[in-house]
């Protein structure tokens, strides 16, 4: 994702926001409700700038 890409005389750069979270053994939260704490997290990580992660704890 660092490098730039050229189309037809056009140069696109592309960058990525990532949000973690991790599911423990004993962790009692459903897919939803990971996938909704990925996606918080991903919000967070695109706040700080460009090709940022974030992690949900």
């Amino acid at each position: 994702l660092q490098e730039p890409v050229d189309i037809e005389s056009v140069t696109i750069r592309f960058s990525a926001s990532i949000g973690i979270t991790i599911r423990k053994p004993q962790d009692q939260r459903s897919l939803p409700e990971l996938l909704r704490d990925a996606d918080a997290a991903m919000y967070r990580a695109k706040g700080r700038g460009p090709g940022r992660t974030a992690f949900h704890r």
